[in-house]
């Protein structure tokens, strides 16, 4: 009795490189997501750090910080003018009183030293030219009114303005003044 010969069957050359032509495509799309990730992943955790290390300063006014040296240091400054512009009319379209426009000078601080205090030089390039670099919470303060030159209490006018809006939403009219607080994430 002759024993059947089974015949195996591989794969052949053809087959094995088209396998592999599909893995190496699939480990480079696989390459090119991670580094999109890494990417991603590196400027949301710069732009989390800076916001994290700059908003005590900007929400206290703070104009200096103690660095990594223990030393005192003051945050740059850069002179700004702001015009306030109010046509005079309620949210409701009534106008009871005129428009008007207030010029001010103010004091920009620029936080962003504070972020790059104690960072290697390759960290700092990275923070001032990469991704989310032209945002950084600056603040402002040392306001003057350029019309009398007077120093502007911020924190006064606020109380007023709130005063005004909680006057006028108890008043005879219907319609109160939209009060907004504003704050800015300054961009260079």
């Amino acid at each position: 009795m002759k024993k059947a010969k089974k015949k195996v069957k591989g794969m052949t050359l053809i087959e094995m490189i088209i396998t592999i032509m599909i893995f190496s495509l699939m480990c480079g799309i696989l390459v090119m997501i991670g580094t999109h990730i890494d990417s991603v992943t590196r400027s949301t955790n710069t732009i989390k750090d800076k916001m994290v290390k700059q908003s005590p300063y900007a929400a206290n006014g703070n104009t200096s910080y103690i660095g990594t040296d223990s030393m005192s240091h003051d945050f740059p400054t850069s002179d700004m003018d702001i015009t306030l512009s109010w046509d005079g009319s309620w949210s409701d379209g009534s106008s009871p009183a005129p428009g008007f426009d207030i010029e001010f000078e103010a004091k920009r601080f620029m936080t962003q030293d504070v972020v790059l205090d104690g960072r290697t030089e390759k960290s700092k390039e990275y923070i001032t030219n990469g991704p989310n670099a032209g945002i950084n919470l600056d603040f402002i303060s040392s306001i003057k009114n350029k019309a009398g030159g007077e120093e502007v209490d911020e924190k006064a006018h606020v109380e007023d303005a709130q005063a005004a809006a909680a006057a006028a939403a108890t008043s005879t009219t219907s319609a109160a003044p939209i009060v907004t607080t504003v704050t800015t994430v300054a961009t260079t």
